[in-house]
């Protein structure tokens, strides 16, 4: 329990670094991971300190050497679970621009994975891979919108079974893409979950579809 509360309050914190939208993208998450190692060492039982952006920030440049990222593209060239496109992808990167929506990715590793660690104690990793994924995605020349199309995939895949099975699929993604303000404004600030509008236009398309009917 006492891991838990460390942990929620640690996590309030990563969130607020986050949601800082006067920094450059790449300060906030230079501070993210800063931060995670502080949280860690927090976790393992020394002292709960106040985070000083500030003082993160100048350790976080003194720290900080030229770096090669296609070091880091070339580790994901040897992983052995790799496919074709995937390997092109990174034999040819197009860096993008660091966007808000890299720190929208961040959030929902934050969100996802922080609280994980109350079962190995291990926070720093989950916090170096929020920070790696951006990085990787911004050098291949990604974008946060994959995820996204990555989730439509899935849904053609139900889609697919429920018709070789006979089996009723509900659609209840249709209401996002026709919203008059956009799937966008009915989710959550990490992007991927509904918001209470989105939740409310899920259960409208469960029940005019009848299947509560008895």
């Amino acid at each position: 329990e006492e891991a838990m509360a460390d942990l929620l309050r640690s996590r309030k914190i990563a969130r607020d670094i986050l949601c800082d939208t006067q920094r450059p993208v790449k300060e906030v998450l230079a501070l993210l991971l800063m931060y995670g190692y502080q949280a860690q060492s927090e976790l393992d039982g020394e002292e709960i300190l106040e985070f000083d952006l500030e003082a993160s920030l100048d350790a976080a440049q003194n720290f900080a050497g030229q770096g090669d990222a296609q070091l880091m593209l070339d580790f994901f060239k040897e992983l052995e679970i790799l496919s074709p496109a995937w390997l092109a992808r990174l034999k040819n990167p197009a860096q993008a621009p660091w966007s808000r929506e890299h720190l929208t990715l961040a959030r929902y590793f934050v969100d996802r994975y922080w609280l994980q660690a109350v079962s190995d104690y291990d926070l720093v990793s989950r916090v170096k891979l929020a920070v790696i994924s951006c990085l990787t995605i911004r050098e291949l020349g990604g974008d946060v919108e994959a995820i996204g199309r990555w989730h439509d995939t899935y849904n053609e895949v139900v889609f697919e079974v429920g018709r070789d099975t006979n089996t009723p699929v509900i659609d209840a993604t249709r209401p996002f893409y026709t919203h008059t303000e956009g799937f966008n404004s009915l989710l959550c600030s990490d992007g991927i979950h509904p918001n209470g509008e989105g939740h409310r236009l899920i259960a409208e398309a469960i029940v005019s579809s009848g299947a509560l009917r008895a």
